[in-house]
């Protein structure tokens, strides 16, 4: 598999590499997608109503943080979710059961806008 050899490949952005350089996530089609960095395994790692923005892994690799915004068009986060980097397609958001933890929610009703959109870990 190659990341061009989709049609709506002019859809990805933001790609992060996990800890280790063993996987690729990215953003596509308004939802994070998981690679190997050999080509195989492409998944969609997330599902929601919304459109997750951005995201980063964690220093050891084990986990994805993920904002959510509002709409397709929106580039701000509403919420920060966590997410195992090895589970299969986790919905992201409330109503459905999940394994992603919020992170953060709303501030006072207002949306999130954080370092220009970018997620970071600390240790």
């Amino acid at each position: 598999f190659k990341l061009t050899s989709k049609p709506f490949i002019s859809d990805v952005f933001l790609p992060a590499v996990q800890p280790g350089g063993k996987k690729i996530a990215f953003q596509m089609a308004d939802h994070v997608w998981m690679i190997n960095v050999d080509g195989t395994q492409l998944k969609q790692t997330t599902t929601s109503r919304s459109k997750e923005t951005a995201f980063a892994f964690s220093p050891d690799g084990q986990f994805l943080m993920v904002g959510e915004a509002v709409s397709s068009f929106d580039s701000h986060f509403n919420e920060v979710w966590a997410i195992p980097s090895q589970a299969g397609n986790v919905w992201i958001g409330s109503g459905k059961p999940t394994p992603a933890v919020r992170v953060t929610e709303k501030y006072n009703g207002k949306r999130l806008n954080i370092a220009g959109n970018t997620l970071t870990w600390r240790k």
